[in-house]
């Protein structure tokens, strides 16, 4: 049995209940460990994320993630 990459959709919940737990963004390493993703494709993900404005970031900048809206 294959299993499914995770969706975009999938990384922003994770994403949102992170924050939510922790007060503060998740790393890339550890959304691709929470959402069994390499870090391209991570990379990815928030890049499309960020296209539908669905999150903000600064490039380079550590945790600099947040949720839109």
């Amino acid at each position: 049995m294959s299993q499914t990459q995770p969706t975009s959709e999938h990384v922003y919940v994770y994403i949102c209940q992170y924050v939510e737990q922790h007060g503060f963004a998740p790393s890339l390493r550890d959304i691709a460990q929470g959402c069994q993703l390499s870090l391209s494709g991570v990379n990815h993900i928030l890049h499309k994320l960020r296209e539908a404005d669905r999150i903000a970031y600064t490039p380079r900048i550590a945790r600099s993630l947040r949720v839109v809206g």
